[in-house]
């Protein structure tokens, strides 16, 4: 079998690299995959087998897509394509590289990692590169809209000179503290609900306070799910697709930005990191359908007496209703329902059954 790695040239090409990128990707994600402009491809005996699609913003090479058919995968293929795109960064006189990375791709932490890459907060981004750079690079790489994505970023200097593979530092995809990355998580989150306030004609501190306890319950379970699975744990927020709720918000949904228990030491090979996301999203979940089914239980029987606590109850049923409608859905990775799906079928099911018997009778 002879692999050889090279440059895409004309369209006949670009098609073919394109056709075998939507087979390896959700069917959500290969709508927007792009017509390779600048690509490489991987061949096995004159068979396309996958490729990097490549960005310059400015002085950064951005590894915008990179992919696999599945008889290629677990052959350290992946590897041979990012050292074909850093040669080609180089080539060009580029000084650093960006990749997005999906929150939960544990292949892809440890792929950039090892070159030195960083999962980077907006902030980080912005003292790294300036505003100007930061944003043009936002929005190239898509993180704007990519829900539950990362931005890596590294030197080319770094990433053409691999560190060991064996240990990476938590910190190159946890950025932040556990205070830091929780008031960032409560921000994304109860920023947006001012739509969903003025959408719905509700009190602020109603929907403030709702949408504080359906948080923070969640965060909580969330934990308890993944102590059997991997501890100590850390905090992580994703932070791509920021803008993809305001849209939602707007049309009167609520969509939480996603957050999930780390393990806090690099086991990212281990088989046990899906089952403690799915664990950990079906207690987020059953906790918010516990939320909705107490209050809703409180209200019908009149035992709430204060204004205060009845307009509270109320409005966790109606944004608790509003979140579960988007969150069983099963369209994005870091959604809570892509999670248990990609877990247990049968607990997916489960959890939607129990989830739509909540909206109902709610």
């Amino acid at each position: 079998m002879t692999i050889e790695i090279r440059e895409m040239r004309g369209d006949d090409e670009a098609r073919e690299l394109r056709r075998v990128g939507r087979r390896a990707f959700h069917p959500v994600f290969s709508l927007i995959l792009p017509k390779p402009k600048w690509a490489y491809g991987l061949f096995e005996d004159g068979v396309c087998l996958g490729g990097v699609i490549l960005k310059q913003i400015g002085t950064i090479g951005l590894v915008d897509w990179i992919f696999l058919s599945k008889a290629a995968r677990g052959r350290g293929l992946a590897k041979r394509l990012v050292v074909a795109a850093l040669d080609a960064f180089a080539e060009q006189g580029l000084t650093k590289v960006a990749a997005l990375v999906r929150d939960d791709n544990t292949a892809s932490w440890n792929l950039f990692a090892a070159r030195g890459l960083k999962a980077v907060t907006p902030l980080d981004l912005i003292r790294q590169l300036g505003i100007r750079d930061a944003v043009r690079i936002s929005f190239a790489s898509n993180m704007v809209v990519a829900y539950g994505f990362d931005l890596w970023i590294g030197t080319l200097e770094d990433a053409l000179d691999p560190s060991d593979p064996e240990y990476v530092s938590l910190a190159d995809t946890a950025p932040g503290n556990f205070l830091t990355t929780l008031l960032w998580h409560l921000s994304l989150n109860l920023l947006p609900a001012i739509a969903v306030i003025w959408r719905h004609n509700g009190s602020p501190v109603h929907w403030l306070i709702a949408v504080s306890a359906l948080l923070l319950l969640r965060l909580a379970l969330a934990y308890a799910g993944s102590l059997p699975f991997y501890q100590p744990v850390r905090l992580r927020a994703g932070r791509g697709g920021y803008i993809i709720a305001v849209p939602n918000q707007l049309l009167g949904g609520l969509l939480f930005h996603p957050a999930f228990w780390h393990p806090a030491v690099p086991r990212w090979r281990e088989p046990d990191y899906r089952s403690g996301l799915g664990v950990s999203a079906s207690l987020g979940v059953i906790g918010t359908m516990g939320l909705i089914a107490v209050s809703s239980l409180l209200l019908a029987r009149g035992t709430l007496q204060s204004t205060m606590a009845i307009g509270i109850a109320g409005t966790i049923v109606q944004a608790g209703k509003l979140i579960l409608i988007m969150e069983l859905q099963p369209l994005f990775e870091a959604w809570s329902g892509r999670r248990i799906l990609r877990w247990s079928l049968i607990a997916y099911f489960a959890v939607l059954a129990a989830g739509v018997a909540v909206i109902i009778w709610a």
